[in-house]
């Protein structure tokens, strides 16, 4: 991914990425480029994205209920007394006070540069950069919230291996008193329990190499399991992974999350933009360039403590 640089015309020539300011107004608004907005994705970090950090639309300013200690408790004391009232209980969890932030960046298109649908291109590259940065926020809150990785060795040292016992125990007991019922798996560790189980002689082991994403699930008591293999390009590197290659998080995650109700580590609170749009378009033209500007307003947190655990796999 190329470096964001300052909105400024001593700086910006044409194709530069910057991070979007306050220049953009009403009169700027693109409809149609809005419009072309709604259908692009990157369809793969939005995959990603999604199963880590599933999306819940907010105000710009929210309260949500953060989770900690246990998620499932029960009360001996139900009884009702004649003439009496039932038990009040106090909702568990802290409430918080939240804002979505407003992100965004802005490319400049020279008019020497311009051919038909460049601006449509522009504004998808746009959109799918965004994606992928929110995707990376995601993953890195879900790391910071699995805490200290536990090494496991799946190909290295002399004794025999089973990485799916490992995988059990992952996403098993989890502290908040509920079992993980997500599973992640970086490029590599998903490489190393097949080879393992393809160098192993254990009998079944041939078989259980071949086994999917979905065979995975069912046998370690997880309703999913996602085989991460999004990357991105910086300067110093073109090959950077989203998520970690060596490493495999259980965690605790739906797919329609209700705030204060559901136990979803990380969520994604976004506010629409003016007209009701997740992204929004600006179009700045002038003599020799136009600035095309995409924004939206997104924040990712930790909802629940406790509520993943990391492996790493050599």
């Amino acid at each position: 991914m190329n470096a964001v640089k300052e909105l400024t015309n001593a700086n910006l020539n044409a194709g530069f990425v910057c991070a979007a300011n306050d220049r953009m107004a009403d009169s700027q608004y693109s409809e149609a480029l809005t419009n072309f907005a709604a259908g692009v994705r990157d369809e793969s970090a939005q995959k990603l994205l999604d199963f880590i950090a599933p999306a819940i639309r907010s105000g710009r300013r929210f309260e949500f209920r953060k989770q900690k200690d246990a998620v499932l408790w029960t009360d001996d004391s139900d009884l009702r007394a004649v003439g009496a009232d039932f038990k009040r209980l106090s909702v568990e969890g802290e409430i918080e006070n939240s804002s979505t932030l407003n992100r965004g960046l802005v490319v400049r298109i020279d008019n020497d540069e311009r051919y038909d649908g460049i601006e449509e291109e522009k504004t998808q590259a746009l959109i799918q950069r965004l994606i992928r940065s929110e995707c990376k926020r995601a993953v890195a809150l879900l790391k910071a919230a699995a805490g200290s990785a536990t090494a496991k060795s799946w190909l290295t040292g002399t004794s025999k291996t089973d990485p799916d016992s490992d995988l059990v125990d992952l996403a098993s007991s989890l502290t908040i008193g509920v079992d993980a019922n997500r599973m992640v798996f970086g490029r590599s560790a998903w490489n190393a329990r097949f080879k393992a189980y393809r160098a192993s002689e254990t009998p079944y082991a041939g078989a259980a190499a071949r086994d999917g994403a979905a065979q995975i699930a069912d046998m370690i008591g997880v309703e999913a399991i996602y085989r991460s293999s999004e990357r991105y390009a910086t300067k110093a590197s073109k090959n950077n992974e989203i998520f970690t290659s060596n490493y495999v998080i259980a965690f605790v995650g739906c797919d329609k999350p209700v705030e204060g109700v559901d136990t979803s580590v990380v969520k994604r609170f976004w506010t629409p933009c003016e007209g009701g749009e997740m992204f929004r378009v600006y179009r700045e033209e002038r003599a020799k360039y136009i600035d095309i500007t995409v924004e939206h307003y997104s924040r990712l947190l930790t909802t629940v403590a406790d509520g993943a655990k990391a492996i790493t796999v050599s």
